[in-house]
């Protein structure tokens, strides 16, 4: 059940009078605004922990906001107006938050006021965060944002949310209202959210409006949606009606096609279809014939005009952007045949990438088949999230699901590989996670991130057995050390879903990032 809160405080002023304001100047407040300001609470009903505040000023200002506390929040809105609905967000809960309001006008003179701002106290439902690591100055900074999903039982309900270094919630948006998963969690380059809900894309701002809506008819969106430099969507999609030919049985298939998306007509302008380019009767790692690729992520290769595709139930594949052409195909070597949705395509092993060690030697059939690891080199294992690093290497969440086909102890870690795609070489030159064992094991969803700043890593293991219940981890670890300066345990509830291992019967973190939280209008 929701509760809506919205108030309104109005705060009166005396009326301005005729004191010219000279340029730099600082002013009264009631000499630069107008009568009254008014604070709405909660405007959406979906963001508790935000407001919205508006109020007229005599000339044009810009807006900055600061949210006082222990972690304060930030952020200008520059452009000069004198009709301002300023959006509130970074506001702590349950407590009465102090925010500052700060004019500025075209000729720099200044005026400020500070308000008050009860918000409710964190529901129930959320997380218990807990703070294992902070080394402040060795990390990136930014808050904390989650691709939260709670079970609801029939479906999962999303709730994003950002939490602070101690761990404070400070941001959430409640979209269980849509009762479907709205997937991944990420803010584009306009400053809002964006999310494929199934039907289309959907974008919201920071109070939970609704700003778009693209329908994605025919395709059914699911785990992922990137921004491309042209700002047209890439989506991860099912294309309704796709089939596969499996021993003469006409057998529908789901997550095994992308598509991307005009950002301004809505059309598909492009459409890329992994049965064409890989065997799909390979069931080495997952016998499933309908969701035999089950695509869970795709990233935009810039320096190579290229695509990452990761299927968890084969590989993860490099495609050429424009021809849709197979470049080379990261999996063991076992198991693989002809492509094509029948099987009358090419022969998919000639794009195998081979592992090498470090002086760039070939491991034994046993490494490249995938029946060995250790911890110079192994596969990745029904992954998630690949990604080109600056450094041009390949990372991703090794999740470890049925490592060497079920012979291995299971572990999930953030791994890091060098591809030479001239000769299809693969050499592992970093990893962490391993030594965690089952601590850190996550069979599902899970994240890693490059952090630009540090270069650090973050890695978030996403549905991890805490012996007691599931929790999820988020971890920060610098390029090439063994040792977190970040890391975060996400406590789960399971409020609405019985807690046992099904679709939408658990609570679950998809994905985590960093950011600064800087509000668009």
């Amino acid at each position: 059940m929701r509760v809506f809160l919205a108030f309104s405080i109005l705060l009166f002023v005396a009326s301005c009078n005729n004191k010219k304001i000279e340029p730099g100047e600082q002013v009264e407040w009631n000499l630069l605004v107008a009568e009254q300001i008014e604070v709405s609470l909660n405007p959406t009903g979906l963001t508790f922990l935000s407001a919205e505040v508006s109020f007229e000023t005599s000339e044009e200002c810009s807006v900055e906001i600061y949210v006082d506390g222990a972690e304060p929040v930030q952020y200008s809105l520059d452009e000069y107006a004198s009709s301002h609905t300023v959006p509130i967000v970074g506001l702590y809960p349950g407590v009465n938050n102090q925010v500052t309001i700060r004019l500025r006008t075209k000729e720099d003179a200044t005026s400020e006021r500070d308000i008050l701002i009860k918000t409710e106290d964190t529901p129930e439902y959320l997380p218990e965060i807990t703070i294992d690591e902070l080394q402040e100055s060795m990390m990136e900074p930014g808050m904390h944002l989650q691709g939260l999903h709670l079970g609801y039982g029939a479906y999962f309900g999303s709730h994003p949310m950002i939490f602070d270094n101690s761990g404070k919630l400070r941001w959430h948006l409640d979209l269980s209202h849509k009762e479907t998963i709205l997937w991944p969690v990420q803010v584009f380059e306009n400053g809002n959210f964006f999310f494929t809900d199934g039907a289309g894309v959907v974008e919201f701002n920071w109070l939970g409006h609704q700003v778009n809506y693209w329908e994605t008819l025919g395709y059914r969106g699911h785990h992922d949606l990137i921004e491309l430099p042209n700002e047209n969507f890439l989506i991860s999609v099912q294309k309704y009606g796709a089939t596969i030919d499996v021993g003469g049985s006409e057998i529908e298939t789901t997550d095994d096609h992308i598509i991307e998306v005009d950002r301004v007509t809505g059309a598909v302008v492009h459409e890329y279809d992994m049965r064409a380019i890989q065997d799909v009767d390979r069931y080495d790692l997952s016998n499933n014939a309908v969701d035999w690729f089950h695509m869970n992520a795709v990233w935009y290769d810039e320096v190579d005009d290229a695509i990452l595709v990761s299927g968890r139930n084969q590989s993860v594949v490099k495609i050429d952007r424009e021809s849709g052409d197979l470049i080379w195909i990261m999996a063991p070597h076992k198991g693989w045949g002809m492509a094509g949705r029948d099987g009358t395509g090419f022969e998919t092993s000639d794009y195998l990438l081979t592992a090498v060690d470090a002086s760039g030697n070939a491991l034994d059939t046993s490494f490249q088949n995938g029946n060995a690891v250790n911890s110079d080199f192994d596969w990745p294992w029904g992954q998630h999230a690949p990604m080109r690093l600056p450094n041009g290497n390949i990372a991703m969440f090794d999740n470890g699901y049925n490592r060497a086909f079920g012979n291995a102890a299971p572990y999930s870690r953030g791994v890091e590989y060098k591809v030479n795609d001239g000769n299809k070489t693969i050499q592992q030159v970093w990893e962490w996670g391993s030594d965690r064992g089952t601590d850190f094991y996550s069979i599902i969803i899970s994240d890693i991130d490059y952090l630009p700043e540090t270069q650090n890593r973050l890695i978030t293991s996403g549905f991890v057995n805490g012996g007691t219940g599931f929790i999820g981890k988020v971890v920060e670890v610098p390029e090439g050390s063994d040792l977190p300066v970040f890391e975060a345990t996400l406590e789960f509830t399971n409020t609405f879903g019985t807690g046992e291992f099904g679709w939408g019967q658990i609570d679950i973190l998809y994905r985590s990032e960093r950011l600064e939280i800087k509000p668009t209008m």
